[in-house]
């Protein structure tokens, strides 16, 4: 078994106490450094590399440590459903190499997903990779990668509005969080009354504190 069998399968285990949660997370961490180095290799040893599937990138262009997983969480909190009637877009915030659309194109059908980030030379390595993996996306579904700044861009700028926005790990290297929840506001389409949810970020864990609230009290 290599490192890289051996730490996705500590990943997979379902764990319960916040000790092993504590313990789980970290071997997370390794497991995404140990499969970025690996499976760069794999991609660039594939015999057919103008064609990839979404599954052969996850190591090296994810930019969450839980991989794809992270992604179809996401997915599964914004309740996201598209259909033929109800196609959906969705905006990436700091999406680096477009990891997180690319698996909602692969997996979901009739869904438009924007990766922004504020390097352009991700976009256009963004491009390049999707350019070999687009033949496999779902009906009606596709990627687009642009270079913009969620505080200078508009939403006709960035091709809104969006029904859903999505950052995984970004929102934690920007100062000013009150004006970028405006700016994402000003983006997203109004939501139904019966929506639950339609921004989705994950970024900075507590791995300890010695101080817990539960209940109202501090232990």
């Amino acid at each position: 078994m290599t490192a890289v069998d051996s730490a996705t399968a500590i990943r997979d285990h379902v764990v319960q106490s916040d000790k092993e949660g504590q313990k789980a997370l970290l071997q997370n961490m390794y497991w995404y450094r140990t499969r970025w180095a690996e499976e760069e290799i794999m991609i660039l040893e594939k015999e057919n590399s103008d064609n990839i599937l979404c599954a052969d990138e996850e190591g090296l262009t994810s930019q969450h440590y839980l991989g794809h997983t992270a992604v179809a969480n996401a997915i599964v909190a914004l309740h996201m459903n598209p259909s033929r009637d109800r196609p959906v877009k969705v905006l990436d915030i700091g999406g680096g190499l477009g990891s997180t659309v690319r698996y909602m194109t692969s997996n979901l059908p009739y869904v438009e997903g924007i990766s922004m980030d504020i390097f352009d030379s991700f976009a256009r390595l963004a491009e390049e990779i999707d350019s070999k993996e687009c033949s496999s996306y779902c009906e009606g579904s596709k990627a687009k990668y642009i270079t913009a700044d969620i505080f200078n861009a508009t939403q006709a700028s960035l091709g809104g509005p969006f029904d859903f926005a999505i950052s995984l790990l970004c929102f934690c290297h920007m100062d000013d969080k009150r004006k970028l929840f405006e700016r994402v506001k000003e983006i997203l389409r109004p939501a139904s009354p019966q929506a639950s949810c339609d921004l989705y970020f994950e970024d900075l864990v507590l791995i300890h504190s010695n101080t817990v609230q539960k209940e109202g009290k501090s232990h």
